[in-house]
């Protein structure tokens, strides 16, 4: 069972659909509090913050796919998920 520090430890939002990338995925790292985890508000702020990562990391993915618009929602859906199932784990070890 993975062990976590007891004030903070960190999401690696990894680009989930990196089947086309030559070079490795980009990827952001987001620093959990974990009272966060059990703050609804504090929780609802840090989902938010995981979505726009996504964004941000599959923004830079996908710059020079002919099917931007498809891959881009694929990979924001594919990373937000990824990361969302990471920080319920965090929640569950909790």
């Amino acid at each position: 069972m993975p062990r976590f520090s007891p004030t903070a430890t960190a999401l690696t939002l990894l680009c989930a659909p990196a089947s086309h990338a030559l070079a490795p995925p980009p990827s952001i790292e987001i620093t959990v509090d974990h009272r966060e985890l059990a703050d609804p508000d504090r929780l609802s702020a840090l989902q938010s913050q995981i979505r726009n990562a996504a964004r941000r990391v599959c923004r830079e993915y996908v710059i020079g796919d002919l099917l931007r618009t498809y891959t881009l929602h694929d990979c924001i859906e594919a990373t937000t998920a990824q990361a969302m199932n990471q920080l319920e784990a965090l929640r569950a070890a909790n």
